[in-house]
């Protein structure tokens, strides 16, 4: 068995704030008493500095021995789990709440919960510690491997039950399915193999007629929205295929389009080893599938924005960037909670978005942001303090001497007890005519005095660094607040055209949210007009609404489905026809709707959209209104006719702003 006692002992510089307790120390006993630790155990480390502490605490808290963990919560029985049973769990870490689980096929165990949620780091440091733990257990006998490869195939089952006749899967169990796929101990499940190396050949053989028909409508569901059917589709495919030792082609590329669509990162470890074997087709298929993920990741994080709601950690960690692209979002709507509670908890990811170069620049800065939207002092406050480098070695010096002065205070304390109880003394002393001692507390009140004027001047001199440094940070707040004024100032008056675009668009977090409408370009015109909070690295600036980058995006998309004309690895090909013949006659109906619609309402009618010069006809001809295709083509060349930067005029800010409006209309309208 893993020697815990020398793994715990090793890891003590690893995590401070956890209690590594000393043998034969009063501390020691006194915990072993309260947890009631056996004579056989030695404890090693607490989630509590003192005895004294477990009264106050208001959760439970943890001792750790050379053999088990205990539990205790409050006046109630202490639970234990054995060290070596270790293999039989999911440990948990739920972020937001700073809580440790251990999660069962029975039942979920909670470990600990702090009494201060938003200043512990208590509850990571033990949840760090016993994944270490469990990893060196797992890892010192292969065979435990198969045994937590089965609690999670458990687990699974159990999150399938729970959603079983739901029409979807609920939160709670959706992070608990997340945690399943997303736990990581010593790359575990995909990993696991793939670091075993079992997957050594791939069998290319075509499979019958009949398996071909399963793997089309297989890729086909996984390529589909969210469902209960699709769930349970994942999770039962995802056990069956990591359980088998060989996988055929087929089997291993459909592993990897589950993974791609569970957003598992292992999954790349196995693409890696198959791509040569894979066809252009199935490539751009994963490429897509991963696309969609991550869109549907980003979907998620802002609809709880915009309904004032947190996004999990886990959400936040989705994508390297995911938590900045939040931060920059929460800014914009002017949501400060949220903004405070993602500042607070930055534990996502080292995605920051790239500075580019020239006038975009200002746009990535958060402070800037929210100097732009937020006129709230103390707001824009905090969020210099987390964002701005320039205030993190003040606020490093800051903390470290309110820390100190702190200690002194706490110092300070201690003294004046301990002088009121030398008093209480000398005066039982005096009572009891006993001169020599009376002395030598006399003698003792004065060597403490003297430390407690000591300790006075060295508070005053804390006190008084303290107010340079705040003075400090204070002038560095209000120089970043005011070069923040005069930027906007600046790109106010500019006349590149699209800063003045970027400042029509993002004045409101009303015509902000109006981005986000649901259109068939609608990510492509996201990436454009919020150049400014997206973090994506465009050189061009003045190329953005090119031709060339926009049918270049649209190349990216189609690129997978060239794949409906070909004969080969073409399972969609009977589906898709059928959805043409229907996409064709419901186009058909909608552009007849259209038309009465604009026939209806005349030529005064703000349902029309007026020429370029007599505003009297539509932008787009009557073809592009019912042809998918000629309609992007138009749209493409308007754009480019009347962007600012071929006019020469800032007018024309307004023209494509119509002409942009009238082709949502008109995809609204399509189905």
């Amino acid at each position: 068995m893993a020697d815990f006692r020398q793994l715990i002992r090793a890891s003590e510089r690893e995590y401070p704030n956890l209690n590594y307790l000393k043998e034969d120390s009063e501390t020691s006993r006194e915990l072993a008493g309260v947890f009631g630790v056996s004579e056989n155990e030695i404890p090693l480390v607490c989630t509590a500095q003192k005895a004294n502490d477990l009264a106050l605490s208001i959760g439970k808290n943890v001792l750790i021995t050379d053999t088990s963990v205990l539990i205790k919560d409050g006046e109630g029985p202490v639970m234990r789990m054995p060290l070596s049973r270790l293999y039989s769990v999911l440990i948990s870490y739920k972020s937001r709440k700073k809580k440790v689980l251990f999660i069962t096929p029975s039942g979920r165990i909670e470990l600990y919960t702090p009494k201060m949620v938003f200043k512990d780091n208590i509850s990571f440091e033990l949840y760090s510690l016993l994944v270490t733990l469990q990893n060196a257990l797992i890892n010192e006998n292969p065979s435990l491997k198969e045994s937590y490869y089965h609690t999670l195939d458990a687990l699974s089952s159990y999150v399938k039950s729970c959603f079983k006749n739901q029409a979807y899967l609920s939160d709670e169990n959706r992070e608990l399915l997340i945690e399943i796929l997303h736990t990581d101990p010593n790359n575990l499940i995909a990993g696991m193999v793939l670091k075993e190396d079992r997957y050594r050949t791939f069998d290319a053989t075509v499979p019958p007629a009949q398996e071909e028909k399963f793997y089309s409508n297989y890729l086909t569901l996984i390529a589909t929205d969210y469902s209960s059917r699709l769930y349970r589709t994942m999770i039962k495919a995802y056990s069956r295929l990591l359980s088998k030792d060989t996988l055929s082609l087929k089997d291993a590329y459909l592993l990897c389009a589950l993974g791609y669509r569970m957003n598992d990162q292992k999954t790349y470890l196995l693409y890696d080893r198959i791509q040569k074997y894979l066809t252009e087709n199935q490539k751009h298929f994963l490429n897509y599938i991963s696309a969609r993920v991550s869109r549907e990741g980003m979907d998620s994080c802002m609809s709880m924005i915009l309904t004032g709601k947190i996004p999990s950690g886990l959400q936040l960690q989705f994508t390297d960037d995911m938590g900045f692209d939040c931060l920059h979002y929460a800014i914009i709507l002017e949501k400060k909670e949220i903004v405070s509670e993602l500042l607070k908890q930055k534990t996502w990811g080292a995605g920051e978005p790239s500075r580019s170069a020239g006038l975009a620049n200002s746009f990535y800065d958060y402070f800037f942001l929210a100097s732009w939207h937020i006129n709230d002092v103390m707001f824009l406050r905090e969020v210099f303090i987390y964002t701005r480098p320039e205030a993190s070695e003040v606020c490093r010096t800051l903390k470290r001497g309110r820390s100190l002065r702190g200690i002194a205070v706490s110092r300070l304390s201690l003294i004046n007890n301990k002088i009121a109880t030398i008093k209480k003394r000398q005066i039982e002393a005096l009572n009891s005519g006993n001169p020599m001692a009376y002395s030598d507390y006399e003698l003792a009140i004065s060597s403490l005095l003297e430390e407690k004027n000591d300790l006075k001047l060295e508070l005053a001199y804390l006190k008084k660094c303290e107010e340079q440094t705040e003075d400090e940070l204070d002038v560095l707040f209000n120089k970043a607040l005011s070069q923040a004024k005069e930027m906007l100032a600046v790109l106010k008056t500019t006349a590149h055209p699209m800063v003045s675009y970027m400042l029509q668009t993002l004045k409101s977090p009303e015509s902000f949210i109006t981005l986000h409408a649901m259109t068939p370009d609608s990510y492509t015109l996201l990436r454009y007009r919020g150049l400014c909070f997206l973090g994506k690295a465009f050189k061009d600036l003045k190329g953005i609404l090119s031709s060339e980058i926009i049918e270049s995006e649209e190349a990216d998309r189609k690129r997978f489905f060239t794949a409906k004309t070909s004969p080969i690895n073409n399972p969609w090909r009977e589906h898709e026809r059928e959805q043409e013949k229907k996409r064709e006659k419901d186009r058909k109906k909608s552009y007849e709707n259209y038309q009465d619609n604009a026939d209806g309402a005349g030529d005064n009618s703000t349902g029309n959209r007026p020429e370029r010069g007599s505003r009297k006809t539509h932008w787009f001809s009557e073809a592009a209104i019912h042809d998918d295709r000629i309609l992007k083509k138009e749209y493409h060349l308007l754009i480019k006719r009347y962007h600012p930067d071929q006019t020469g005029n800032s007018d024309g800010l307004e023209t494509l702003k119509e002409i942009i409006e009238e082709k949502d209309m008109i995809l609204r309208q399509a189905p």
